[in-house]
């Protein structure tokens, strides 16, 4: 039948001591006490590998690709340090700007003259 199973290996430290499966789930497993897992019923994941991607082949084609992935976020970088300027006098004439309130949830202290 086709299901979606997940198998943690609950020795792991994240499980130790094993108190709330819920809360150890959320906040310490980090993936490492992945042992299998079954989706639609189709085994992806054996003894913590993928087995349905060649991982060494996707990590070769990451590789290949990156230096031109890091040339396009230099140029982008560039781009955003021409406007950067022009953004912190926005922001500078925004927060100048009276409002009558705080913007920080608090009612604006009222102004004597």
């Amino acid at each position: 039948m086709a299901a979606d199973i997940v198998a943690f290996d609950l020795s792991d430290p994240a499980w130790r001591p094993l108190n709330s499966i819920a809360r150890q789930l959320v906040y310490a497993e980090t993936g490492r006490g992945l042992r299998h897992v079954w989706v639609g019923g189709r085994r992806i994941v054996r003894d913590g590998r993928c087995i349905t991607v060649d991982e060494a082949a996707l990590a070769k084609e990451i590789d290949a690709i990156m230096p031109r992935v890091r040339g396009d976020l230099d140029a982008l970088s560039r781009q955003a340090d021409r406007v950067d300027g022009a953004f912190q006098a926005i922001q500078q004439r925004a927060f100048s700007t009276e409002l009558g309130y705080n913007r920080y949830l608090h009612r604006a202290p009222s102004r004597k003259s």
